[in-house]
């Protein structure tokens, strides 16, 4: 699967897909809900800075 790495696909639009963390890492987090039974205790992240 190629996936685009143009800053300004809608994708990558925090107003109109949430941003590429939260619409893919989300799927991520539910499957690990899901296979644990459990909600997450914590939550940790920390962005960068990037021109892509």
């Amino acid at each position: 699967m190629q996936v685009s790495k143009d800053k300004n696909d809608w994708y990558q639009d925090k107003n109109i897909g949430g941003g590429r963390i939260v619409g893919e890492v989300c799927h991520f987090i539910d499957t690990f809900q899901y296979l644990t039974d459990a909600f997450p205790i914590n939550v940790f992240a920390q962005g960068i800075k990037t021109d892509n």
